[in-house]
Order: structure tokens, then C-alpha cells, then sequence
């Protein structure tokens, strides 16, 4: 066979075999440390482009319903730390609410609950309404 230079340390080496690729298993292994270290860099900026995509809907979604959100990135990051898998919208997971449903998303008048108990809490919270003809509440 012929020589071939080593993908990792450059070091010139005889392979035993046709694919042979690394000089030594402490190469190969230097390469598949390497292989991982950028799968793993590449999953963190996966991964935290994901939260700025939720920190942009949440963003966006508290916009158009009006109510104003003054939490950065980095507080809403903060803020979320540690619950990221009981996030969500079914009853059981969490919700960023707000003291009272009244105000700005900002610290200090935010909290977290389950979505169950925030919209019990809103429905305490609306004014209601009764209908004059039929005395059912709107």
C-alpha cells in the first residue's frame, strides 16, 4: 500500500487499510473528539436560536393582544431558566402571567403558574355582564 498523510496531525503513515484515514486510534479518537465538539457547538446555536424564536413569539403574541412587554432577551432567558420542559400551553404546564392580569410583561409583575389556574384567574378577574333577556352572564 501506499502512504497517505494522517487527516489529523498531518504525520505521512502506512495504512493497514485502504480506508484507513488516521495515523493511530489516539488520531482517530483526536477526530471524533473534534466531530463532537462541533456537533455540540452546532446544537447550542440550534438550540438557542429556538429561544429567541419563543422569546420573539411571546414577544409578538402579547403585542397584538395589546398588552406591553418590556422583558429583554436576557431577563425573559432568566426568567424561564430551570422550567423550560413545563413550558407550554396545555392546562398543566407553565405561564408567564401577570399580578392581576394588569400592566406590562416586566420583572416584578410577573410570576409563573399553570395555564389551568391563570385562566381560572381571569375568569374571576373579568367584569361580568348579564344579559337582560335571558339573565345568562356574556
Amino acid at each position: 500500500m501506499t502512504s497517505k498523510e494522517c487527516e489529523v496531525c498531518g504525520e505521512v503513515f502506512s495504512p493497514v487499510k485502504p480506508w484507513q484515514v488516521n495515523c493511530s486510534a489516539k488520531c482517530k479518537a483526536r477526530k471524533s473528539n473534534a466531530n463532537r465538539k462541533d456537533a455540540i457547538r452546532e446544537y447550542n446555536q440550534k438550540y438557542l436560536g429556538s429561544l429567541r424564536e419563543r422569546f420573539n413569539s411571546q414577544r409578538c403574541t402579547s403585542r397584538r393582544r395589546g398588552v406591553e412587554f418590556n422583558l429583554s432577551f436576557d431577563e425573559w432567558a432568566w426568567f424561564w431558566n430551570g422550567h423550560w420542559d413545563k413550558r407550554g400551553n396545555k392546562p398543566d404546564q407553565l405561564a408567564m402571567c401577570r399580578n392581576n392580569d394588569e400592566g406590562a410583561y416586566e420583572l416584578g409583575n410577573i410570576y409563573l403558574d399553570t395555564n389551568r389556574n391563570n385562566s381560572k384567574l381571569a375568569v374571576e378577574l373579568k367584569p361580568q355582564n348579564k344579559c337582560e333577556t335571558t339573565g345568562r352572564f356574556i
